[in-house]
């Protein structure tokens, strides 16, 4: 029966080390770095939508719909073309699409619905691919409403 007792007790020392038992700390793998789940187009009716009375606009391997939603906030839904690579380079190229939108989240006008098309092209890094969505986002924006 002691054993069990310093067992736990190591169990605890190990497990929970004093900075994480503290109520005041904030994990930082606790913080949501991802789109809620109002941001993102999941509907079929609502992609249809944007693709039939959306505007289109286009910048190197990145095609851009965008149509208004009358809602009080955008949404985004990023597609890669057919042959994108593999299911990595596909879920890669999401997740850089979507945080480089949720990032600049404030400097994109709200209310509209965007389905981002990726296509295979020349392989860019981080930020050329931001500073081409971010010109992508900023002349939709300014075009559509």
């Amino acid at each position: 029966m002691d054993s069990e007792l310093v067992w736990q007790q190591r169990a605890d020392v190990w497990y929970w080390p004093e900075e994480e038992l503290r109520a005041d700390t904030v994990l930082p793998s606790l913080m949501r770095k991802s789109l809620t789940k109002k941001q993102i187009i999941r509907l079929k009716a609502d992609i249809d939508n944007v693709f039939k009375a959306g505007k289109r606009f286009s910048l190197s391997c990145f095609k851009l719909y965008v149509c208004e939603n009358n809602l009080s906030y955008s949404r985004l839904i990023v597609i890669p073309a057919r042959h994108y690579g593999n299911s990595v380079q596909r879920n890669l190229i999401r997740r850089q699409v979507k945080e480089i939108w949720r990032t600049n989240q404030e400097r994109i006008k709200e209310g509209l619905d965007m389905v981002v098309i990726v296509y295979q092209g020349k392989d860019l890094d981080y930020e050329e691919k931001e500073g081409t969505l971010l010109d992508l986002f900023m002349k939709s924006s300014s075009l559509v409403g």
